[in-house]
């Protein structure tokens, strides 16, 4: 009885893979649409911040996980449908049942009792838990090296002169993490290439001035700018 129930299951696990070949699935490609959905919705958290619907802060945080679901979305290749015939899947499914079939009957066992439910879900548990850290590391990783490379850039073009390309970088930079000594350089550029300080560099210089101490060097020199440019 063993052995029938065995079969049955295995019946029972491979018909759904059958029950597809029978029509044709095309390719789902899904990467595309959610790339440009992710930079839609970082075009329009700027919309928002420049016409003052959302806080700065909350703009910053709100491009962070952009950012992170983008470069997550842009890490994964999209699956297509390959084209081709159906007798060598089936030869497959086939194969698989009898081999694994021809493997259990050498050292398997069916009389013994079942492992413990609670004992699996617990490992089961936990190897989920590594993959996800190990998935949050790599997230983290990536993203400090893509803001690396963008300051890098934005300090080369700097040095070339070219602040508009220079304030471009940083602010990708920041929009991955915020940091007070790059923002007021970010919002510096700016100013210089508008000739005045402009909203968001307004923006700028007002979230650093909120996430560093009162003692910082730079800090009374940014506040008399602010004063003189934008008395209001």
């Amino acid at each position: 009885m063993t052995w029938v129930a065995c079969l049955l299951i295995a019946a029972l696990a491979v018909t759904p893979v059958l029950l597809t070949l029978r029509r044709a699935v095309p390719g789902v490609h899904w990467r595309p649409a959610a790339l440009a959905l992710y930079r839609a919705q970082l075009s329009e958290l700027d919309r928002e911040l420049a016409d003052r619907r959302i806080a700065v802060a909350d703009h910053a945080a709100a491009v962070l996980e952009v950012q992170r679901r983008l470069l997550a979305a842009g890490a994964v290749e999209p699956a297509a449908a390959r084209p081709g015939r159906r007798e060598p899947v089936v030869l497959a499914v086939v194969m698989v049942m009898a081999g694994a079939l021809g493997l259990y009957s050498l050292g398997g066992r069916p009389d013994l009792p079942a492992a413990g439910p609670l004992t699996l879900e617990a490992d089961a548990g936990a190897d989920e838990r590594a993959q996800l850290r190990r998935a949050l590391g790599d997230l983290d990783a990536n993203a400090d090296a893509t803001r690396q490379t963008e300051v890098e850039q934005g300090d080369r073009a700097e040095r070339r002169g070219d602040l508009a390309a220079a304030a471009a970088s940083w602010r990708k930079a920041l929009a991955i993490r915020f940091e007070p000594v790059l923002a007021v350089r970010t919002a510096d550029a700016e100013s210089k290439v508008e000739g005045h300080i402009g909203f968001h560099a307004a923006a700028l210089f007002r979230q650093a001035l909120a996430t560093v101490s009162a003692d910082a060097p730079w800090r009374a020199t940014v506040e008399r700018r602010l004063a003189a440019e934008l008395p209001d």
